[in-house]
């Protein structure tokens, strides 16, 4: 009893100082897309009428749940193009434009960064000469203080961020621990019943967190997660396909699942479910910044790591505290 109580305490002294060194070792996080330069200028006046919009960003986008649109100043939205990145420049989107006449207009855009957080803005330009008493800023500044999600979106979007992060620790940790420390520790009832609900938490929460990034990225609301032309619309995103392939890890540990009671556990159980779990952590990085930049392989690496640092600490703790119930109703008995 109390070599499992040291062997446990060791994993989680060791996870500490990694998590720890790899957060001080890793760069700095990369700030949400900004807009770097436009094309017309915000502000200038164009001799012709342009052929395109041309937004530039300090990263690569996605347009797929946002857009871009053009307002007169009296208020009409002019018919565009598709807005789409460019071929071999995914920080540069592009939408043609039709022959505009004389005058002010709005550009309002909204894209979704790398990290899959929703970025918009607007920003004004004229042809051949500005539009007296233009309410164009009014327009933009309308538009500006709507705000960049619904409300009822940002707070789900946020709990089922939570619920993923927690449900993935904790899998994450109790598989580790209680196959490279705690080797009975799923003997018992309370270890497998808390495993099996963070598993099924995790794989709910990763199926939700795809159906709310389409609302989430392209301002829509709530009821709009159910929509399966939403859904289309997500699974052309990167982040959308690592949720999926994150989903499909998440169901491979069930015949993992399935034999962790027996006695001995086979060894292709214990195996599958390390290699599993590394896939499961590794998500994360994938569908964030540190899979993009000059060092994004190492920046993937570092972030997984970290993930398993942090899981095994929390998985840890909770077998922790498992295992001192368990024995404080044993010593009640005796």
């Amino acid at each position: 009893r109390h070599t499992r109580f040291r062997n446990v305490t060791g994993v989680q002294t060791c996870a500490l100082p990694i998590s720890v060194a790899l957060g001080l070792a890793a760069s700095p996080a990369f700030a949400h897309a900004a807009l770097e330069s436009t094309d017309p200028a915000a502000g200038a006046t164009a001799p012709t009428s342009p052929a395109a919009i041309e937004l530039r960003f300090s990263e690569s986008v996605s347009v797929g749940l946002g857009g871009v649109r053009v307002i007169a100043a009296g208020g009409e939205t002019v018919r565009t193009g598709r807005p789409a990145t460019v071929p071999d420049q995914p920080e540069v989107v592009r939408t043609s434009l039709p022959k505009l006449a004389k005058g002010t207009y709005v550009v309002t855009w909204r894209v979704v960064s790398d990290d899959s957080h929703p970025v918009r803005g607007a920003f004004t330009f004229s042809v051949v000469r500005p539009t007296e008493g233009s309410g164009a800023a009014r327009i933009a500044d309308d538009y500006l203080s709507g705000g960049t999600t619904n409300g009822a979106v940002d707070v789900s979007y946020a709990i089922v961020r939570s619920l993923v992060f927690a449900a993935m620790a904790l899998v994450i940790g109790i598989l580790v621990g209680a196959t490279l420390v705690w080797r009975g520790a799923f003997a018992h009832r309370r270890v497998r019943r808390v495993l099996w609900c963070s598993w099924g938490v995790l794989l709910i929460a990763t199926l939700l967190a795809f159906m709310l990034q389409g609302p989430y990225g392209g301002g829509l609301a709530l009821g709009d997660a159910f929509r399966p032309s939403v859904w289309s619309d997500v699974w052309g995103t990167r982040l959308g396909i690592v949720l999926l392939a994150r989903a499909v890890l998440v169901l491979a540990l069930l015949p993992v699942l399935l034999t962790i009671d027996r006695a001995p556990r086979p060894a292709w159980s214990r195996l599958l479910g390390l290699v599993l779990i590394v896939g499961i952590a590794a998500t994360p990085a994938l569908g964030g910044h540190a899979s993009v930049g000059d060092q994004n392989a190492l920046a993937v690496v570092v972030d997984m790591i970290h993930v398993l640092a942090m899981g095994v600490w929390l998985g840890g703790l909770t077998l922790l505290v498992l295992l001192t119930a368990r024995t404080t109703a044993e010593e009640a008995t005796d």
